[in-house]
């Protein structure tokens, strides 16, 4: 993927087309919204599914059909695609965080889990 990262101030009010293969794809898409990114559409996949050509050319179909600035897919996604893709506008790779509501817990689990 590289090291190209961009202000996400960047994606403000900017038009683009969302997809994405993840277990809650309604997570994706709210946390997209927290950029103020104006989401045209979002083509929602199933949990690790495998990008073929023909849904490429959708997304890219929908891209032209709403006049998209751009289209933003997750870090997990984008592994799962092939890279001499050519999209009809930039494709913007979102990353994620993991922050858990109670980290000291988590960190307890995985030592008594860890000491077994």
């Amino acid at each position: 993927m590289g090291d190209d990262t961009i202000n996400v101030d960047l994606l403000n009010g900017k038009k683009a087309v969302l997809f994405s293969g993840l277990a809650n794809n309604e997570s994706f898409y709210h946390s997209v919204m927290k950029f103020n990114v104006n989401i045209l559409h979002h083509l929602e996949f199933k949990d690790h599914h495998y990008y073929k050509r023909s849904d490429i050319l959708s997304i890219n179909k929908m891209v032209k059909k709403t006049g998209a600035d751009l289209i933003l897919t997750t870090e997990k996604d984008w592994t799962k695609l092939e890279k001499d893709i050519e999209w009809r506008v930039s494709l913007i790779v979102i990353g994620i965080q993991i922050e858990f509501e109670y980290p000291q817990k988590f960190r307890d689990y995985l030592n008594l889990k860890l000491e077994k």
